[in-house]
């Protein structure tokens, strides 16, 4: 410990396996930091933790659970740092009666990143480079993620993508998955909307679909896809046909696509299908097409 020439307290230095722990009033822990030094300096300004040789620093508290190869504490900005080989446990909150987010307050969040920053007054997670965040099967990839944990809003960029299971209809039938990805992303909890922006594109057993924007409608207080919103230069593919148009809506329920701005589909064996409108099932063969100006659609057939 090193005082200044008033005695008061300017640096403190603990190493070899150091552990500091914080109570509340009332004796209750309030947190854990450990590490093989812990440095406090600018009379108690920066809290600085460095990980032992092969080990983990760590900063473990009622809602949350921090580990990296170093930390950086500010306790008068209430800032928390962290860099290299960052893992992030959001812990449950049984005190939250509301679940907000994509994330479910019902269960834990897991998370890993090169870095990251937790502002509490902000109530923001800010993770950084290989950023992964999961709960359940639901995982969120991207090259930066910020987390609002008070609102359940969430904003991405670079190499966005979003893994979803989905339980198929037929009870015997092996689960889904379906990816989506772009190179932003935002979560609106309100609305219950997840939209990607830039670059889209969406891959499902059945189906490959690319897009300029695809906004994906959640069942409320889940990450259960009901419907995705697809727009701008719309391709989709799918076994022996290929979509194009302006819009795409995707209907999980129904297992239908709808295809609208000028739509097209070249099917292998039924040749070229134009319309206003054009609706078609995955894995059947039939497509509905309507018009509103024509008297009927325009198809073209193979000979």
């Amino acid at each position: 410990m090193i005082f200044d020439r008033r005695e008061v307290l300017r640096e403190l230095s603990a190493w070899s396996a150091a552990r500091l722990v914080e109570r509340g009033p009332t004796s209750e822990l309030e947190r854990s930091i450990s590490g093989e030094e812990i440095l406090i300096s600018t009379k108690g300004k920066t809290w600085k933790i460095k990980a032992p040789e092969g080990g983990e620093a760590r900063v473990d508290s009622p809602d949350s659970d921090v580990t990296a190869k170093s930390l950086v504490l500010s306790p008068r900005k209430e800032i928390l740092d962290a860099a290299g080989g960052v893992k992030v446990i959001v812990k449950l909150r049984p005190e939250e009666a509301e679940t907000v987010g994509f994330f479910s307050s019902k269960q834990p969040v897991f998370g890993s990143a090169e870095k990251m920053r937790y502002e509490k007054r902000l109530d923001r997670l800010q993770l950084e480079e290989a950023v992964r965040m999961w709960q359940g099967k639901e995982v969120l990839f991207a090259d930066r993620l910020t987390v609002l944990k008070k609102t359940g809003e969430i904003m991405a960029e670079g190499n966005v993508r979003a893994s979803f299971s989905r339980l198929p209809k037929e009870e015997k039938a092996a689960e889904e998955k379906i990816e989506i990805g772009g190179a932003k992303l935002s979560f609106s909890p309100p609305q219950n909307l997840l939209t990607f922006e830039q670059d889209c594109w969406l891959k499902s057993i059945d189906v490959a679909l690319n897009s300029d924007r695809i906004a994906v409608l959640l069942r409320e207080k889940t990450a259960e896809i009901l419907q995705i919103d697809a727009k701008g230069k719309v391709t989709i593919t799918e076994k022996l046909r290929k979509g194009k148009g302006e819009r795409a809506l995707y209907d999980l329920e129904e297992e239908t696509f709808v295809l609208t701005g000028n739509p097209t589909i070249i099917d292998k064996e039924k040749g070229v299908i134009e319309g206003e409108k054009l609706t078609f099932r995955l894995g059947e063969g039939r497509i509905q097409v309507e018009n509103k100006d024509r008297e009927r659609s325009t198809t073209v057939i193979k000979s």
